[in-house]
């Protein structure tokens, strides 16, 4: 399991968030698209309330700084592991969008399962 995942996991488990990423379930392209990126750094609380996703924050930033331990010295410092953990968060940016438009794009194009 990749270190993101563990780190994720970990303060998922600490502090309370569901871990599963819902659907947006609204009507407009913009809207959808918009709350679907916003689900990256917020999550459902167990209580059941909205809550910052501490655990993205700590899984792309942790991740980041854990893998340029091994990089050459010129390349393990603060601003190179900040780029690589936002660059981390834009592409779980990017991932929720288009998980949420997925289903949309597999009907228009036919490639749910066949019908006998």
């Amino acid at each position: 399991m990749p270190s993101k995942q563990q780190l994720e996991f970990g303060v998922e488990a600490l502090d309370g968030e569901d871990p599963r990423v819902p659907q947006v379930h609204s009507s407009g392209f913009w809207h959808r698209a918009v709350s679907a990126a916003l689900i990256t750094f917020y999550r459902r609380s167990d209580r059941g309330g909205n809550m910052i996703a501490w655990s993205e924050f700590v899984g792309a930033y942790g991740s980041a700084y854990i893998s340029h331990q091994w990089w050459p010295r010129q390349f393990n410092d603060f601003h190179n592991g900040f780029v690589a953990g936002t660059d981390s968060m834009g592409m779980d940016v990017g991932m929720n969008i288009m998980r949420e438009f997925m289903p949309d794009i597999k009907r228009a194009l036919h490639l749910g399962k066949k019908q006998p």
